[in-house]
């Protein structure tokens, strides 16, 4: 099953263009900054570490029980939709398939093309590898870690965290 969603992930993100794609986590900055002021009220909950575990912890919880519950119904239907949904949302947020180049010379130097690869790493290997490995639930976790980079207050764990993640799946592309 896992083969089919993430060769219909694929095939979707390659060939639907739209431009949307960039705004697929724009609610989720909002969604940090009114956590972060909900656990910056109790002292012992305003660490960065504690406001993105606290952050993750709603989609975690609320995740595995739609899978756990809807997983089998319809013969196993409904449990393939809710992944395609999942890895669908998770990849990008830019579409790897059409690079932007900086350049306007017909040569591309080392550097554009090792941060081409990474960007890809981030945007399409990264989340293939953890959803292969662990299930729709860590591409998941995966894709909100690297989207609390862009948020100042949690941008250098996160920073840390993505890291780490993206290591394993660097390697192993």
């Amino acid at each position: 099953m896992k083969l089919l969603v993430i060769v219909l992930c694929l095939l979707c993100e390659r060939f639907l263009v739209h431009v949307e794609a960039h705004n697929r986590f724009r609610w989720f900055s909002a969604y940090i900054n009114s956590t972060e002021r909900q656990l910056s009220k109790i002292s012992v909950l305003s660490s960065p570490w504690m406001i993105l575990i606290f952050v993750l912890l709603p989609f975690i919880i609320v995740g595995s029980l739609i899978l756990y519950f809807f997983s089998n119904s319809f013969f196993g239907f409904v449990g393939l939709l809710l992944n395609i949904l999942v890895l669908y949302v998770c990849l990008g947020p830019g579409n790897p398939f059409y690079p932007v180049h900086v350049s306007t010379t017909e040569s591309v130097s080392r550097d554009e093309i090792g941060n081409y690869l990474s960007q890809v790493n981030g945007q399409l290997f990264a989340v293939l590898f953890w959803y292969l490995l662990l299930g729709p639930l860590a591409a998941l976790v995966y894709r909100l870690i690297s989207q609390c980079r862009h948020q100042p207050s949690l941008a250098p764990f996160a920073t840390r965290l993505t890291n780490l993640l993206d290591w394993f799946s660097a390697r192993m592309t």
